[in-house]
């Protein structure tokens, strides 16, 4: 579960286990990250999208979110030293 980011693509450091990875998403870090690694919190079930009509011709726009199991991440990481 702690290794998202296989074969170095991404930011493996960044996200090598449970603490980096909580940090990075209660810091929001998240919405300015690569499309790869989007996918792959999407995939693993730590981020949600949403499809939002802009009011403006073409593809709607995806608004990324937390999900319940990000969200108990960052609040068991608040216990953790």
């Amino acid at each position: 579960m702690t290794k998202i980011v296989k074969n170095g693509r991404g930011r493996p450091a960044l996200l090598g286990n449970k603490k980096k990875l909580a940090a990075f998403l209660k810091n929001g870090e998240f919405q300015d990250t690569t499309f790869f690694l989007k996918q792959k919190l999407v995939a693993a079930g730590f981020l949600g999208v949403t499809k939002v009509q802009t009011g403006k011709r073409g593809r709607p726009a995806e608004v990324l979110a937390l999900t319940g199991k990000s969200r108990g991440l960052i609040a068991l990481s608040a216990n953790w030293k």
